[in-house]
């Protein structure tokens, strides 16, 4: 079974990849994760420019592409702290937002919660979530992709607001 160590030195994230390492898959792996190489069989990348979320999101990303491709991974203490935080930190999020969809289907059910009776634009399911928050936050924002109707929830959020 082909084995892969990692451990840290300070913000220094290192992988050692073991002798018995034949699929060069992985060099790729860490390439494209940003990992400079030191040597043929050893990687680095420096964590400290990376900060927190994206630390916890690099590691999480290399865990399972391992864990899928069935390698034996040893990691150091400190690696593995960082790596459960991680793991954590993610399942928290999604109970997190299958508890705000929950919530978003209880409280709505009619739409007129949403928008003024004066509002004539059809809205989609997605459309209707941002709008809620819109409406329900003390601060928002949208930064979805053109085309995805940010103009149109922002009407509707801003007629209900208006007839309140």
């Amino acid at each position: 079974m082909e084995n892969i160590s990692f451990y840290m030195e300070g913000e220094i994230f290192y992988a050692q990849l073991g002798d018995n390492i034949s699929n060069l898959e992985i060099v790729d792996i860490l390439v494209i994760l940003g990992f400079s190489t030191a040597n043929n069989k050893k990687f680095f990348i420096d964590l400290k420019p990376v900060g927190p979320v994206e630390k916890n999101k690099l590691l999480l990303r290399l865990n399972s592409y391992l864990n899928n491709q069935q390698y034996v991974c040893v990691w150091d203490l400190k690696s593995k702290e960082i790596l459960d935080f991680a793991e954590k930190i993610k399942e928290k999020s999604s109970v997190l937002r299958e508890k705000a969809k929950e919530l978003l289907k209880n409280e709505l059910k009619d739409e007129s919660d949403l928008y003024s009776k004066d509002f004539k634009r059809t809205l989609k399911d997605f459309q209707k979530e941002s709008v809620f928050h819109l409406i329900n936050l003390p601060f928002a924002a949208n930064f979805s992709v053109p085309g995805s109707g940010k103009t149109t929830l922002v009407y509707a959020a801003y007629s209900k607001l208006k007839e309140e």
